[in-house]
């Protein structure tokens, strides 16, 4: 009987051993893990298809969810989306829960706009011309050459402005934040 117990001891020590090993090896494993989610600084909506790689050459790409896991170690990794500013990280970075990225605002430093000129018919020219020395061309005194009197107030429209000044102020909140 005595023998009974010492292999049942030995059998349930060889378990607590596996089990010790399995442990750490999942330990090891969590440990070099890297995984996070990515989303936009302004809004905080997690962005998919930002290509984040490591300078180890491990490259990821966040799914729908903004979600991304590296399983390597690394010293530095960069984060790249092109409606994003880049935004190079650290590996203790890279281990917070979220990594947030700033948001491109796209102005135009010049328009070109080419076009070819406009022909007017010499039937058209002959009316205008015949409209001008007739004298109907002329507004009469004491009118206002320009009809419209809402002109003055086109400077509050907020769709002719690309950025409004809540979008900028915003823009720079988030600038000074980061």
């Amino acid at each position: 009987m005595a023998d009974c117990s010492v292999s049942g001891n030995f059998a349930d020590m060889k378990k607590r051993q596996w089990l010790v090993v399995i442990c750490e090896t999942v330990a090891c494993v969590a440990k070099g893990q890297v995984q996070g989610v990515v989303v936009d600084m302004s809004t905080g909506v997690p962005q998919r298809d930002v290509v984040i790689y490591t300078n180890h050459n491990e490259v990821d790409t966040t799914d729908w969810r903004g979600e991304y896991r590296f399983r390597e170690p690394f010293d530095w990794a960069e984060a790249r989306h092109p409606r994003f500013l880049s935004r190079k990280l650290t590996a203790d970075e890279m281990r917070a829960d979220t990594v947030r990225l700033i948001p491109l605002v796209n102005e135009l430093s010049e328009v070109v706009i080419t076009a070819k000129r406009l022909e007017i018919s010499p039937a058209i020219m002959n009316g205008v011309n015949a409209a001008i020395a007739a004298g109907a061309a002329e507004a009469p005194r004491g009118l206002v050459n320009n009809l419209d009197f809402l002109a003055p107030l086109a400077r509050f429209d907020r769709s002719r402005r690309w950025v409004s000044k809540k979008e900028r102020r915003r823009q720079k909140e988030i600038l000074d934040n980061y």
